[in-house]
């Protein structure tokens, strides 16, 4: 009877120490300490966009490895210049794969950077625009599409 009692503990213990190292390894931190504070600069951001009429044209199609990535950004006074453009892309299945990028202006208005994706699947980007005093961010969601090599490796590639 001790003995059974004992092998309990120590499986319940195992169990409490395993679930702890998991929840250590794949910590992700998606958690903001400050989420008021950031919400109510998120609304405020919002409104400096609306004000100013910000728009961003993005590319609607990515596939995985080298991708040019090309934003074309503009307010109601025209294209914006001078700015600092930095795109982030995170991978849904967690931080290993997550990857910043800074973009260049190469023209008024268009900014780009070639961007690596390693693999293919749902990513996360975010794109951060700093032009003094316009502070604005853009998020969604897009799918990359395995590179066209790696189709052709699994004979998925078309005709030659």
């Amino acid at each position: 009877m001790k003995r059974l009692i004992g092998g309990l503990f120590a499986a319940f213990a195992l169990l409490i120490g395993a679930t702890i190292y998991i929840a250590y390894r794949s910590w992700d931190g998606l958690v903001d300490r400050r989420y008021s504070e950031a919400g109510a600069n998120e609304f405020a951001e919002r409104e400096a966009e609306a004000r100013a009429g910000f728009t961003a044209t993005l590319p609607d199609r990515y596939r995985a490895g080298e991708n040019r990535f090309r934003a074309v950004l503009s307010t109601s006074s025209g294209p914006l210049r001078g700015a600092r453009v930095t795109l982030d892309a995170m991978r849904i299945e967690g931080p290993r794969n997550d990857r910043s990028f800074s973009l260049q202006e190469e023209a008024p208005g268009a900014y780009a950077a070639d961007v690596f994706l390693p693999l293919p699947g749902q990513w996360t980007f975010s794109l951060s625009v700093d032009a003094d005093p316009l502070h604005a961010r853009r998020r969604w969601t897009a799918v990359a599409q395995p590179s066209d090599a790696a189709g052709a490796l699994r004979g998925e590639g078309g005709r030659r």
